[in-house]
């Protein structure tokens, strides 16, 4: 459901991906580590969410002549699993944001892969502007990353 028709103050959760650009663009050169590209998934629910409702998964992807939108009849958490063991994923942060009360965010200036993920979230944040800022941004307001729990996980058992 798109922000405009949620619930007033409804919470959401986020997988967003950082990852290594497939390609060089010229842009690259205000990126770095290896964060080129960031795209964004969440749940979307067969009904009324609920315990009982399944679950599938809505994927939004900012490329740099077109937005790929994907519907996945997967839990998020399993789709988020996939992607963790691929090479050019460098993280994906998991994060529930609440629902802005109304919208009215008009994209100013550069339209990039991170302006299209905020503008999805509904966060208004005109200082992120690159993937490592937006990063970085996620950590500070609470997000956690899935591909350093998958790493520490696999330490752990290793050891045993």
């Amino acid at each position: 459901m798109p922000v405009s028709q949620a619930k007033k103050r409804e919470w959401r959760t986020y997988y967003v991906v950082f990852q290594k650009s497939k390609y060089h663009r010229p842009w690259h050169i205000f990126t770095w580590n290896g964060y080129q590209h960031v795209w964004v998934f969440f749940p979307k629910y067969l009904g009324p969410p609920g315990l009982l409702t399944r679950q599938s998964t809505l994927k939004i992807e900012p490329l740099a002549t077109f937005v790929d939108i994907d519907y996945w009849d997967a839990d998020p958490e399993e789709v988020a699993e996939l992607f963790i063991k691929e090479d050019y994923i460098l993280d994906i942060v998991k994060i529930s944001l609440r629902l802005p009360e109304s919208v009215s965010y008009n994209i100013r200036g550069l339209i990039n892969c991170v302006t299209i993920v905020k503008y999805v979230m509904g966060l208004v944040k005109w200082f992120v502007m690159t993937p490592q800022q937006l990063h970085r941004y996620l950590f500070r307001i609470g997000g956690r990353s899935l591909v350093y729990a998958s790493f520490k996980a696999r330490r752990c058992n290793h050891t045993r």
